[in-house]
C-alpha cells in the first residue's frame, strides 16, 4: 500500500503547482466575498470554498508525505537497518490509516456542506 502511494505522488508531485493555484484563487475568492458582497451571500460561497481549501490541503500533504516513503529492507541488511526499515513503514502505515481516518471526516464534511448549500 505504501508503495502504491508512493508512485501516485511521485505521478502528481509535477501538477502539485496546480493546487497552489487553486489555493490561491480560493482564498481570493473568499477574501472578496467578505469585503465585497453582503453578509447574507457570504456563506454561500464561502462554505465551497472552505472545503475545496481542505481537500487541496489534504491532497498537498499525502503528496509532499508519501514522496519519499521508504522501500521494504531487504535482507542482506545488519538487524538493526532492517528494525529501523520496519519501524519507519509501521509508522508510515499508522500515517496511512490517519489518511484514510481524513479522508473519511472531510467527506462527511463534504456532505455535510452540501446538505446546507441544498437550502439555498
Amino acid at each position: 500500500m505504501i508503495e502504491r502511494l508512493s508512485k501516485i505522488s511521485k505521478i502528481l508531485m509535477p501538477y502539485r503547482w496546480l493546487s497552489f493555484v487553486l489555493l490561491g484563487v480560493f482564498l481570493a475568492v473568499i477574501i472578496y466575498v467578505n469585503l465585497y458582497l453582503p453578509l447574507s451571500e457570504q456563506n454561500l460561497y464561502n462554505l465551497p470554498c472552505l472545503l475545496a481549501i481542505i481537500w487541496i490541503a489534504a491532497f498537498n500533504v499525502a503528496i509532499a508525505i508519501f514522496d519519499k516513503a521508504p522501500v521494504e529492507p531487504a535482507e542482506k541488511q545488519s538487524f538493526f537497518a532492517r528494525l529501523k526499515g520496519r519501524l519507519t513503514r509501521f509508522f508510515y502505515y499508522i500515517i496511512v490509516f490517519g489518511f484514510i481516518i481524513l479522508t473519511l471526516a472531510i467527506i462527511l464534511l463534504s456532505l455535510r456542506f452540501l446538505g446546507i448549500l441544498s437550502r439555498f
